[in-house]
C-alpha cells in the first residue's frame, strides 16, 4: 500500500499523467479506477492520492494554459459497437453485429483537442 502511495506521490505532471495512461492502456478489469478505488482499502492513503493528482492537474493545465485533455471510459457493446443483439454483450438488433455506431468515432474525436 505505501509503495502505490509512494509511487503516484512521486510523480508529477507529464509524468504522472504518463503513468496514469499507462495504468489503463490494458484494456482490462485491472486499471487506475480499480487500483484506487477497490484495491486501495485505507481512505485516508486513497485521499492522499487522489488529491495529489488534482493538485498537479490544476498546476500542469497551469503550467499549459489550456486544459490537458479528456480521457473517454466507454463500454464496447452498444456503446461504440452494435452487439447485434447477441447476448450477453447487449440487447440492439438495428445493426449488424460490430458495426460501429454513426458519429461515436466523430464525438470521441471532437473530445480529443490533439486531433
Amino acid at each position: 500500500l505505501s509503495a502505490v502511495r509512494d509511487l503516484f506521490l512521486s510523480c508529477h505532471g507529464e509524468e504522472l499523467t504518463t503513468l496514469k495512461t499507462l495504468l489503463d492502456a490494458g484494456g482490462i478489469y485491472q486499471n487506475l479506477f480499480k487500483l484506487i478505488y477497490n484495491d486501495i482499502w485505507s481512505h485516508r492513503v486513497r485521499e492522499e492520492i487522489v488529491q495529489h493528482f488534482r493538485r498537479e492537474s490544476l498546476k500542469y493545465r497551469k503550467r499549459l494554459g489550456h486544459p490537458v485533455g479528456v480521457k473517454v471510459l466507454s463500454d464496447m457493446d452498444d456503446t461504440l459497437t452494435c452487439s447485434g443483439g447477441h447476448f450477453p454483450a447487449g440487447c440492439d438488433k438495428r445493426y449488424p453485429r460490430r458495426t460501429v455506431y454513426p458519429g461515436y468515432l466523430q464525438l470521441v474525436q471532437s473530445l480529443d483537442r490533439s486531433w
